[in-house]
């Protein structure tokens, strides 16, 4: 017996209603366990990122900050030894 879905212009190897509606949903299903699994690995790698470039300009400033002030601690000593030499 067929489906009360079936219209009479369908030819009898057209699936039912049914069956193309649990294909759809089927596809529904795996295409939004794609689109999530993209977004989170496009979320977590944006995360990582923000964390590389967070440490690489962290470590950055210390270096800077660092060498600004053993410059600015050594110029007086070799200030001092140029006009000592001259």
């Amino acid at each position: 017996m067929r489906d009360p879905g079936y219209r009479s212009t369908d030819p009898a190897w057209f699936p039912s209603p049914k069956i193309i509606e649990r294909i759809q949903s089927g596809f529904k299903s795996i295409y939004s366990f794609v689109v999530a699994s993209f977004l989170e690995v496009v979320v977590l790698g944006v995360v990582v990122l923000g964390v590389v470039v967070f440490g690489v300009v962290v470590f950055g400033v210390i270096v800077l900050g660092v060498v600004v002030l053993g410059v600015a601690v050594l110029q007086p000593w070799s200030r001092s030894s140029w006009n000592r030499c001259s």
